[in-house]
């Protein structure tokens, strides 16, 4: 049966081709618009787990939507938040953005996170150079990669050389001396790459504000449930706390709400859906329409409308396994094209992403196959004796 399927299918070589294409095309159409979720998704996520290493809580004004949101509070809430039962640690972190020039006196603007001093709750966990530690010097602040690695940020030396900045390097913030003493490396991160200092130390560089708390950091007791103390922290301060799963879905909805991120994409799927079953299925009925009396004498042969329907979804089968795997092949080399850029598209392959394009395909695919199946199933027998 498999064979006779094949012989079918291949008779015809162009409508066989064209059925391929026209599942490969839709693959690659919805496989790059899920993999541009995902990236987009994977770099709002980063943006919050970042900052996240350690922490049980965040704690903000209820009017914050992001974690790129900042609506400062009164510096009275790190102690009010320390006497909630339930919470082991409470640490003040600052968010705000600076102005800074570089060593040959380029102006650039970054967001600043100032890390509470002696903890550095807060701060990056990986670094390519230096470490946390050394944000106790005089004047000291860690640049990320991201910044680092962008040729925006690269300066021309004394001796006329251009090259990134490196660890001893000497900034100017808001007409205050700073020094680089290491350089963290996190994941691509959907807002601009932030400067981190110390608490008082980011005060001291950001323009003056009558309140300047940003967040507050949060540490859960052992044995105590995080979701019950964020409650009992809203009730004693009237903040907003969540969990960094919570704050993480917070700033997606915020995204997707400002720039429309699942509704653009999710029409392109339809439409990338809508071509695929037209192409798919308009073909495939042609090609069950051109063999008709073919699969008319299988059934003048005694072979049964089942074993009709198997040949038929045997067919559809082999194209849409061929028409996938070209299609999910050149959205890896797309996603492959992006990385090898310098990872500046947000682009992610992950199994639930091929796994999703896989189901969509295979749902385009059947409603192909019952298109056909209708007329296959409805033929005579006797038509194959027909002049």
């Amino acid at each position: 049966m498999l064979f006779i399927a094949w012989k079918m299918l291949v008779g015809d070589r162009i409508k066989y081709l064209s059925l391929i294409v026209g599942i490969a095309f839709s693959t690659l159409l919805i496989g790059q618009q899920a993999g541009t979720y995902a990236g987009l998704t994977s770099w709002i996520r980063a943006s919050v787990s970042d900052l996240s290493a350690g922490i049980d809580l965040w704690v903000m004004e209820p009017e914050v939507e992001s974690v790129d949101d900042v609506k400062p509070m009164r510096d009275t809430a790190v102690d009010i938040v320390r006497g909630v039962p339930g919470v082991l640690w409470a640490a003040p972190l600052f968010k705000g953005s600076i102005a800074l020039r570089l060593p040959d006196g380029t102006l650039r603007r970054a967001p600043i996170v100032g890390l509470e001093d002696g903890t550095y709750m807060g701060g990056p966990t990986t670094l390519r150079a230096g470490s946390l530690q050394d944000l106790s010097a005089d004047g000291a602040v860690i640049l990320d990669a991201a910044a680092v690695d962008d040729e925006r940020w690269s300066f021309v030396g004394p001796d006329g050389v251009r090259r990134k900045l490196q660890v001893g390097d000497r900034i100017v913030i808001n007409d205050n001396d700073a020094v680089v003493v290491g350089i963290s490396e996190l994941g691509q991160s959907f807002f601009d790459a932030p400067v981190y200092t110390t608490y008082t130390r980011a005060l001291r560089f950001a323009p003056p504000e009558r309140r300047q708390l940003a967040f507050v950091l949060v540490g859960v007791a052992p044995g105590s449930n995080s979701l019950d103390v964020a409650s009992q922290i809203e009730s004693a301060t009237g903040l907003k706390a969540r969990t960094p799963a919570g704050f993480t879905r917070l700033t997606e909805d915020y995204v997707n709400s400002v720039i429309g991120l699942v509704f653009s994409i999710g029409v392109i799927i339809v439409l990338a859906m809508g071509i695929g079953l037209a192409v798919t299925a308009q073909t495939f009925f042609n090609f069950t329409l051109d063999n008709s009396r073919y699969f008319a004498a299988l059934k003048a042969n005694g072979m049964t409308d089942f074993q009709l329907i198997r040949v038929v979804s045997l067919q559809a089968g082999i194209v849409c396994m061929l028409g996938f795997g070209i299609g999910i092949g050149l959205v890896t080399c797309f996603g492959l094209a992006t990385t090898a850029a310098g990872g500046k598209f947000p682009f992610l392959l992950t199994p639930g992403v091929v796994g999703l394009v896989a189901a969509l395909i295979g749902g385009v695919a059947l409603v192909a196959t019952v298109v056909s199946l209708f007329r296959v199933i409805r033929l005579e027998p006797a038509m194959v004796f027909r002049a």
